[in-house]
């Protein structure tokens, strides 16, 4: 499978996509549910936050050879989100929200598979496949804020993850010494729903508001995607294009990874802040899509 992903850093917020994502140790309200739940315990009335990130996509990789690059054509994800935030005491403010954590939306059209081409009996440009994908994660969150002292929050958010994508490709079958057959596939309607993941997280603050630090983790979730299968066999001019059936459920795993945020603020002048945030995610569990199921005939 090729497939292209997004997890955009400053995906929320227009206050701190302008500080290149960096909240952390800052974050407060509603959106803190999303960067860091301790924050939720800093604001002190409700409020309610609804985000939209218009974004357009464009990936270049290997469709078919692993020294062969393509272009996918640019694609557009009008992400957003809706989040709240709720005071029940001084000390204490829920959290809650749904949004658009991750995913992909890739499409690379007429895509020449005559590379493959390697003896006179193989003509595979005359197919062209559809390449590309289509995931997103919805994530549904609630989390708590509590304000431990005036100086330090800490707050958890649990999350529920609803994933929903597709993937369409086409890859070279060894059947005989002679010739080869070029086999389209498509796999459609993945789903799955994971409950059981979280975000944690915990904020200082110092006695005079100039200096804060801030640090959030959230779980890694992985994915089980079950949906279907079809695709197309083409031998060469002289066979026809045969339609293959899905021969049932197809599974497909994939994971949300886990990610590690610490940053801090700086206050020097009343009208003038520096933030700087660290974020370690692990794309290391991404390094490949299994997919297991029957085969196609």
């Amino acid at each position: 499978l090729y497939a292209g992903g997004f997890e955009k850093v400053t995906q929320w917020s227009a206050r701190w996509s302008s500080l290149a994502g960096a909240a952390v140790a800052g974050a407060e309200g509603s959106e803190a549910l999303y960067f860091n739940p301790a924050g939720l315990a800093n604001n002190s009335k409700n409020d309610v936050s609804i985000n939209v990130s218009a974004t357009t996509s464009k990936f270049e990789g290997p469709v078919i050879e692993s020294n062969n690059d393509f272009n996918s054509s640019p694609q557009r994800s009008p992400l957003s989100g809706a989040m709240g935030s709720y005071n029940i005491s001084e000390k204490v403010t829920l959290g809650f929200g749904a949004y658009v954590a991750g995913g992909t939306k890739s499409e690379f059209k007429n895509v020449d598979f005559s590379a493959l081409n390697h003896d006179p009996f193989q003509k595979y440009e005359t197919l062209t496949p559809k390449v590309g994908a289509d995931l997103s994660v919805l994530e549904l969150s609630l989390g708590a804020g509590v304000m431990l002292s005036k100086n330090f929050n800490v707050g958890v958010a649990l999350r529920t993850s609803i994933v929903n994508g597709s993937f369409a490709g086409a890859t070279v079958v060894e059947a005989n010494p002679i010739v080869n057959p070029l086999i389209a596939y498509e796999l459609s309607d993945l789903k799955d729903t994971k409950f059981g993941g979280f975000r944690v997280g915990a904020q200082y603050l110092n006695d005079k508001q100039t200096f804060g630090l801030g640090a959030s983790f959230r779980s890694e979730v992985k994915f089980d995607l079950i949906g279907t299968s079809a695709g197309q066999e083409y031998w060469n001019d002289l066979a026809p294009l045969k339609n293959l059936d899905g021969g049932g459920n197809v599974s497909l795993k994939s994971s949300l990874p886990y990610q590690l945020s610490v940053g801090a603020f700086f206050k020097p002048l009343t009208d003038f802040t520096v933030f700087t945030e660290v974020t370690h995610t692990d794309y290391s569990a991404l390094k490949e899509i299994k997919v297991s199921g029957e085969a196609l005939r």
